[in-house]
């Protein structure tokens, strides 16, 4: 798994070395699971053993500790081995916020791959070189009001 990219944990590409020792792993052995569930679990378990704390492991997964930690227990009845995490560890949760220039050089990026069509599609209907008309709608309500009874 990337140790730079640890929020795209479900969609890392399968590295050759984890590959090869899936390969091997599952040529060697026995296995009940298939080689996605085993790469799930192996992955699991790696990011589990590399990590502080049990919110470490969710963030890195992307998943709610409560999963985690059921998925720790299955995975420890399987027989995986999983590392006892130090109750007094901690760990802080750093979040990434770009700066207005950052966010600004990325959108000049995204809006150099459009063509003429894509953008006008994705502009404000009033911003557009041909203006999208609308239906006149009526506000007045459409049912019968009751009679009133007067006894005068």
């Amino acid at each position: 798994m990337n140790k730079n990219n640890l929020s795209n944990f479900n969609y890392d590409p399968v590295t050759l070395e984890e590959a090869q020792d899936l390969n091997t792993y599952l040529n060697n052995n026995k296995t009940k699971w298939t080689a996605k569930e085993l790469l799930v679990r192996t992955r699991f378990c790696k990011t589990w053993n590399t990590s502080v704390c049990v919110a470490q492991v969710a963030a890195r997964t992307n998943t709610s500790s409560t999963k985690v930690l059921k998925l720790s227990t299955i995975y420890k009845k399987e027989g995986f081995k999983l590392i006892k995490f130090d109750p007094k560890a901690k760990w802080d949760r750093t979040t990434y916020v770009p700066t207005p220039e950052q966010i600004e050089e990325e959108t000049r990026k995204i809006k150099g791959t459009w063509n003429a069509a894509t953008e006008n599609s994705r502009r404000r209907c009033d911003w557009r070189t041909e203006p999208v008309e609308y239906l006149e709608q009526s506000t007045q309500i459409n049912r019968k009001m009751p009679k009133s009874s007067s006894t005068e």
